[in-house]
């Protein structure tokens, strides 16, 4: 029988005889064994690779030692606990999951994972962890009992350059970046350039960076799904994310995410974009602030303007200190948005033309959360709505917001169905 180690096989050959074939390679040399005999066989020798665990800390003391011991394919597999660690990837497609609550914090000023490069059409996969960077300092009482939050300037949760990585169900849960002087910093939590990103099922909190609060993408294919932005800051724009130069890139989606209560001293207080043209579908934007586009900002130039479609996305109680409470359209910037439900004040749209047959607008915001199209009925069309995204975690669909659309939710759907009676605020 095959007896499977770290990218090893142990294969007794039994007395009756054995006939193997290999599919990929020529047979490497001799037939190995006679029969009864005992061989041990390098799979590599026929162009196969048995993926290993490697196990921390059990096996691996950190995570860097199991990393640099990694090979392509292998999983490094982190025990439940706190680490303190800055962990470098380059040059190989491995992931790193956590095996319960495994909570990563910074050593040094740098990235707490920073992945430089990955073999083509490979990806390093990030799994089921939770990223911190600023850390709160209580002073004893004889020192007065103050308490004061810091970090550092490069303290990010994942950087990718030149690199294919995805994110899954991650939290990124207090991140932040300091400012240094004549340097702005991007996206505490996830920063990518030159890359390919995926982020499945994560959540963002309190995150805050001179730019890009959470995400910043500058040069990338993104994907983003099922993914929450909330109470995150930027000192300019992009409170959530800073999405930039990708009108050229093939892919640049964003599906089904939150953006709750994020803000921007300048643009955009969920997403500034510049020069990109993302899908937006399905999206949910709820009291984010900024002074130009309390949600969205965008704004392209003559060679590469910033079109992006927005497709079936609500907003509610974003708000502008200047304009364009839900969305701000700068030069070269013409979003066009279908099936879209806003609501806030007077000053919604400012910089381009949203049709009014195709979304429905409005100054007043009603607490229906049952009402899917914003139509103002609780009726067949919304209950259609929680049926087609039933078992994901639909922002839109979730009207109970318990994060997944569920049996409770549609309860709660059918205790209130045809019900919308509450005043406008």
């Amino acid at each position: 029988m095959p007896i499977i180690g770290n990218n090893r096989l142990t294969i007794a050959a039994l007395s009756f005889g054995i006939s193997c074939t290999p599919a990929m390679a020529e047979w490497p040399g001799d037939p190995p064994w006679q029969p009864g005999d005992f061989v041990e066989w390098n799979p590599e020798d026929w162009g196969f690779f048995l993926p290993a665990t490697l196990e921390v800390p059990s096996e691996y003391d950190t995570i860097q030692e199991a990393v640099d011991a990694a090979e392509d394919g292998d999983t490094v597999l982190i025990a439940e606990g706190t680490y303190y660690e800055n962990v470098t990837i380059a040059d190989k497609a491995i992931s790193i999951k956590g095996d319960g609550l495994v909570e990563l914090w910074w050593a040094d000023d740098t990235a707490i994972i920073e992945v430089n490069s990955t073999p083509d059409d490979q990806w390093v996969n990030l799994e089921g962890l939770t990223f911190h960077s600023i850390v709160t300092i209580n002073l004893p009482e004889e020192l007065g009992g103050a308490s004061f939050e810091y970090w550092g300037s490069e303290t990010r949760g994942v950087t990718a350059v030149g690199a294919a990585v995805q994110v899954t169900d991650c939290e990124f849960d207090g991140m932040g970046i300091a400012y240094t002087e004549g340097d702005d910093e991007y996206g505490a939590a996830v920063a990518a350039a030159f890359a390919s990103l995926r982020l499945d099922h994560c959540n963002f909190k309190d995150c805050r960076a001179t730019s890009g609060g959470a995400l910043y993408a500058g040069i990338v294919t993104l994907e983003m799904n099922y993914c929450t932005f909330e109470n995150c800051q930027s000192d300019s724009s992009g409170g959530a994310a800073k999405i930039e130069y990708t009108s050229d890139v093939a892919t640049c989606d964003i599906t089904s995410c939150s953006f709750l209560s994020n803000s921007a001293y300048s643009e955009g207080g969920a997403i500034a974009l510049n020069q990109a043209s993302p899908s937006i579908d399905r999206c949910y934007f709820q009291a984010n602030t900024a002074a130009w586009g309390g949600a969205v900002y965008s704004i392209g130039s003559a060679s590469a303007p910033s079109d992006p479609d927005v497709t079936d996305c609500q907003f509610k109680y974003d708000s502008a200190g200047e304009l364009g409470d839900l969305w701000f359209a700068s030069s070269d910037s013409d979003p066009w948005m279908v099936g879209c439900v806003g609501c806030g004040d007077t000053d919604l749209i400012q910089g381009f033309m949203v049709v009014a047959e195709l979304n429905s607008m409005s100054e007043n915001c009603t607490m229906c959360p049952g009402d899917l199209d914003g139509d103002g009925d609780l009726d067949v069309a919304d209950l259609l709505e929680i049926l087609a995204h039933w078992g994901t975690a639909d922002p839109i669909a979730d009207v109970n917001l318990s994060g997944d659309v569920d049996a409770n939710d549609l309860g709660w759907f059918l205790m209130i169905f045809g019900e919308c009676d509450v005043e406008p605020v």
